[in-house]
């Protein structure tokens, strides 16, 4: 169960990214990151009065993770607008690492093949991601600097979202995302980047769906990582680059490369493997 609910928020989170992608090409990254997650606190707080929201320190953990998440999640779609939705992926998803030390380190135990499954995963992962490591323009070098930025911070930001779910999921989802919003709402008031955007209800429409879909999968993360191996989580959602770059291939018709084939199949054989 845990591990299909990792999988869960890798789809999840792989058709957010892709949809963010899409959208900060027409929307400012920075705003449509904000009203992306406006929109899906709107419906956390729906649920609010019907749920008990216990206190203590893991909510200052929660607000943490999405401080970090926010800011990492506005540098990967700034990444986005001047390269393919490829090229950032494979880098992102080296802080999957993050997290797997920190499982390994908290004492838990990964026997032969579900180690085997957390270096074809990764592996497959970048591979499918289609990396293009050639170019040398500088709007490239630039996005490659706000991708390793993004890495890191979800790799954090998702370490600390796991251990503060171990208290309460939707405290911590709540946290996390009043948090995020906090943060980078200021910013993008005072940087002006609000005013001359325009929104049509087919806009909000999008941006409401990405937001909801981003939450969603940290819910499903959250548990999965909180109820199982932290490390096993991760990496299973990690996937969402995977997910990505088949929606790319779907919906815009961006061809998979025989190493980003290579690279699905990779994945679907360490799926198989720590699923064991």
């Amino acid at each position: 169960m845990n591990a299909l609910l990792a999988l869960l928020a890798s789809v999840l989170w792989g058709t957010s990214d892709f949809g963010g992608g899409l959208m900060s090409r027409r929307v400012h990254p920075s705003a449509a990151v904000l009203i992306s997650q406006a929109l899906a606190l709107v419906l956390l707080l729906a649920v609010l009065p019907l749920r008990h929201v216990p206190g203590g320190s893991y909510l200052l953990v929660g607000a943490a993770a999405g401080v970090i998440a926010t800011l990492s999640l506005a540098a990967f779609y700034r990444a986005m607008v001047s390269a393919p939705l490829s090229l950032v992926a494979p880098i992102t998803a080296s802080g999957t690492c993050i997290p797997v030390i920190t499982g390994l380190l908290r004492g838990e135990h990964l026997h032969l093949l579900q180690a085997a499954g957390v270096v074809v995963t990764l592996a497959g992962i970048v591979l499918a991601s289609g990396p293009e490591w050639r170019s040398g323009v500088p709007v490239r070098r630039q996005a490659l600097g706000y991708a390793i930025l993004a890495s890191a911070g979800f790799g954090v930001a998702y370490t600390l979202l796991a251990l503060a779910a171990r208290t309460d999921v939707y405290g911590t989802l709540l946290a996390q995302r009043i948090s995020g919003i906090a943060v980078l709402g200021p910013i993008v008031a005072g940087a002006g980047i609000l005013r001359g955007i325009r929104l049509s209800l087919r806009r909000l429409a999008a941006l409401a769906a990405i937001g909801v879909s981003d939450i969603a999968a940290n819910g499903s993360y959250a548990l999965a990582a909180s109820r199982g191996d932290l490390a096993v989580a991760a990496v299973l959602a990690s996937l969402y680059p995977v997910v990505t770059a088949l929606l790319a291939r779907g919906i815009l018709a961006e061809r998979l490369r025989p190493v980003q084939s290579a690279g699905v199949i990779a994945a679907l054989c360490g799926v198989v493997l720590l699923s064991t």
